[in-house]
This record gives structure tokens, sequence and C-alpha cells, in this order.
């Protein structure tokens, strides 16, 4: 058993979080992931900073605008939110396939975006619903959309003080449909190969009114498909606009070959999942 001694100081109010961030630490919220690079080499850090204790982070709020997910609401808080569960439900397809229930129970949607992991489970269904990042410093907020929040791998435009304090997604009206496929060695606790999330409402005609199209561990960030989003826009999927798709998917991604996989492997791959995802477009 390894041992990596932290102190930790825990924050039970915002105020006392900025108090606890000046004097310096690194944010720990569900901490699954630093517990893994933990295994690997020490944080470079002098200490840990508990959010988990300020109530004002935690739960889901409705209102008939949009959804704010606080930063410290854990994933199963999120997959087993009814109006999430049926306006978004690509996020909640995402959720499922995260790690085990146990990560799940801890970790966060606020983690996994910090993280700027371009293999965040999460971020492609984020992308998908043009998710909207809420920081917040000492004297100061501002609202970031989460495709220019990350700039790069693990790098974010958030600024020294500053953390996230939601996320917030916008309602719509119409018939909510999601898809989201996830390619890794194994159906679970597996890092992804690529993955493919797709929001779309349709209308009462059948007709997709909107959609989103999103595409992960391809890039060194999530990469959005304009081109497919707009191929598919105000029609019927069907199997020839699936295809067309597909091609799209496979000129746009920038895959790298890896230890988890090739790139040739992933650009193919890509193509194959958005084809599906719009073909096999549902309500959770």
């Amino acid at each position: 058993m390894f041992q990596v001694p932290i102190p930790a100081v825990r924050a039970k109010t915002l105020k006392d979080l900025f108090v606890l961030m000046n004097e310096g630490g690194r944010i720990l919220a569900g901490g699954t992931d630093i517990i893994v690079q933990a295994k690997e080499v020490a944080p470079s850090v002098e200490r840990m900073i508990d959010i988990t204790g300020i109530s004002e982070l935690r739960g889901i709020t409705v209102t008939p605008k949009k959804v704010s997910i606080g930063a410290v609401a854990s994933l199963t808080d999120v997959m087993t939110h009814s109006v999430i569960r049926a306006e978004f439900p690509a996020l909640v397809m995402a959720c499922n396939v995260f790690a085990s229930p146990q990560i799940r129970n801890r970790a966060t949607l606020a983690g996994n975006i910090a993280n700027a992991s371009p293999a965040g489970d999460t971020l492609p269904a984020l992308y998908s619903y043009d998710a909207v990042i809420q920081l917040r410093g000492k004297n100061s907020k501002r609202s970031v959309p989460v495709m220019e929040f990350i700039l790069a791998p693990r790098i974010t435009v958030m600024e020294a003080g500053e953390i996230i304090v939601e996320i917030t997604l916008n309602r719509s009206s119409g018939e909510h449909l999601g898809s989201f496929i996830k390619m890794g060695q194994r159906k679970s606790l597996a890092i992804s190969k690529t993955m493919v999330s797709v929001a779309a409402i349709r209308g009462a005609s059948g007709t997709i009114k909107k959609i989103g199209i999103a595409l992960g561990a391809v890039a060194p960030t999530i990469i959005r498909l304009p081109e497919a989003e707009e191929l598919v826009l105000g029609k019927k999927i069907t199997p020839e606009l699936a295809e067309q798709a597909r091609r799209i998917a496979e000129k746009a991604v920038r895959p790298i070959d890896d230890i988890r996989s090739t790139a040739d492997y992933r650009r193919k791959v890509s193509g194959v999942i958005v084809q599906r995802a719009l073909l096999g477009l549902s309500a959770v």
C-alpha cells in the first residue's frame, strides 16, 4: 500500500475558501484523479483545500431557463436527477460509463472539467450541450463557455484565485434525444480511445431543430463537428445523412498514436461512432 502524506484543510464557506486559497493549496472535491496521480508521483502541493463542506457549491438548481450543477455535486447526483435525465440524456449516458459506481459517487463534473483531459468522459457531452462554466474569485465572477474554457491538455483559462462554482445548461423545448458512445479497452474503468456525444432536440415534425456533436480523445481538446451539425439541422436523421456525417468526422479529427490506440484506429472509429450515435439517438 502506498502512502502520500498531504496536509489538508476544510473550507466551510466561500469566504473561508478564498482566504485559504490565498495562503496556498490545491482544491480537493472528489479527489478521484488526485489519488491516481499520487500513485505515480506525489502531488506537488503543500496542502489540499477540501471544498466538499461548502453549502453554496452543493446541489442542482433548476429554473425555467437553465439547470445549474454545483461544483461538488457528484456524477451520481447528476445522472439520477429527474430533469437532467429528461432533458440532457447524453450527459446521463456519459456519466453512466464513467469509471465505476464507487468513483461516480465521489467524482464531480467540475473536477472532470478542471482536469482538462481530452479523454475526460463527461466533456463531449458538456460540449454538445453548450455548457457554461461559472467561475468565481475573491472579488470577481465570470461565465465561460466550455468550448473556450479548455485551451490544451491540462490547461484552462482559470486564473490564480479562481474556482469553478457551477456548471449551467440551458433548457430547450421539444423532444430531447441523446447518444453517447465510448470506445475503450473495457466497458468500464478504462480511459477512452475515442468517444462521441450527440445532443439533439427533435421538433413535432420529426426534424432536428437543435443538435450538438462532440468527439473526445481525438485531438488536444474536445472538438465539435459544426459541418455535421449543419448537415443534419432541420432534417430527419437518415442512413444517408449519418454516412455523410461519418466522413466529416474522419476528416475533422486530429488523433495521435499512444499506448491505448493508434491514430488510424481513432480516425476510422470516430467516423463509425458518429454514424452510430446519430442513428441511435434516443431518450434516457
